[in-house]
């Protein structure tokens, strides 16, 4: 199953020392990037207020997550995924895409896309976020595997086998972060 994290985790590995390659090596998840998600990670690697742990976490997801977005052509490429890259969206994504606000930036990603695409990915994919947004409240609501820090901490007492198996594979990659480092 593919796994997705949002730019608002990074911070969070980061601190914590956790290298998400190291985490879910081995796992059944493979680590995945949106075209949007994918230039997040990119722009957090050019900010100067961004510590250099967090920077690090985003170069390990880029070079290592495969890119897996939503199946679609746009005008100027956008958030869509061509051919070999692209998932074809289900009725659940497509309703989730279509109910929300995405609203334009001129040259920048628009507002709210990158995480309406995750969010709409949700179905079939695991999105780990602290986003509470309402696109990630609906979809967990109606039964994607979005996630919380909070709740992947307290996911002992969950039934749900997916979170304690991600629980499970972040815990064990405490300390992971620099380990292979060789920049």
């Amino acid at each position: 199953m593919d796994i997705y994290i949002d730019t608002n985790f990074l911070c969070i590995f980061a601190a914590r020392g956790i290298d998400p390659v190291v985490a879910f090596a081995g796992s059944p998840f493979r680590l995945a990037v949106t075209p949007d998600l994918a230039e997040e990670y990119r722009t957090t690697l050019t900010l100067e207020k961004v510590p250099a742990s967090e920077k690090l976490v985003a170069k390990r997801l880029l070079e290592s997550s495969v890119r897996r977005g939503i199946f679609g052509f746009a005008e100027g490429g956008g958030a869509y995924s061509g051919f070999g890259q692209g998932l074809l969206a289900s009725e659940s994504m497509v309703s989730s895409v279509g109910s929300c606000t995405i609203k334009e930036r001129g040259d920048r990603t628009p507002k709210n896309r990158a995480d309406v695409f995750l969010a709409a990915l949700s179905y079939g994919a695991v999105i780990l976020t602290n986003d509470k947004g309402t696109h990630f409240n609906k979809v967990k609501a109606d039964g994607g595997h979005v996630y919380s820090w909070i709740q992947m901490t307290g996911s002992h007492d969950s039934g749900d086998e997916t979170l304690r198996s991600i629980a499970r594979a972040v815990t064990g990659a405490v300390g992971s972060l620099g380990e292979n480092d060789q920049s």
